[in-house]
């Protein structure tokens, strides 16, 4: 059972990863619309978590691999950085979609703020998260 727990935990960057990808291979508004005066706006916020989650889910798939310090999490920024410019250089080149420098910022906004979150709960054990993230590395070794 734990062997699954690790494989699905390892698992979910690369499907979500991959649903970035096809999603930003559809036009603007084909799976999102939220027939609201401020569609446009909440998209743009979007932006905020859309690889900040990716971000989430492969700290977490080192955690259930027992790599959980600094270091990984500085490899896990860069990762997902890359992943963010290479995602929208791949805008670019779809049609109907536009790439811009101002979505890449806040993509990088997103994923140091995870990034930050993420190490602070890590490293203070009498937070909630900090307490599951310890017993991750407690039930993974």
């Amino acid at each position: 059972m734990k062997r699954l727990i690790k494989y699905l935990l390892i698992s979910l960057p690369i499907i979500y990863i991959l649903f970035i990808w096809t999603l930003s291979s559809l036009p603007n508004n084909a799976i999102i619309n939220f027939n609201s005066p401020y569609d446009g706006e909440i998209k743009e916020i979007l932006h905020l978590i859309e690889f900040g989650i990716p971000y989430a889910l492969i700290f977490i798939a080192f955690l259930a691999l027992g790599k959980y310090d600094f270091r990984f999490q500085v490899i896990t920024l860069f990762l997902c950085i890359f992943l963010s410019a290479i995602d929208e250089i791949h805008q670019y080149f779809t049609p109907s979609r536009s790439t811009s420098f101002i979505d890449f910022a806040k993509d990088c906004i997103g994923i140091f703020v995870f990034f930050i979150v993420l190490k602070y709960f890590n490293n203070n054990e009498e937070t909630f998260l900090g307490r599951i993230f310890k017993n991750m590395k407690t039930y993974f070794k």
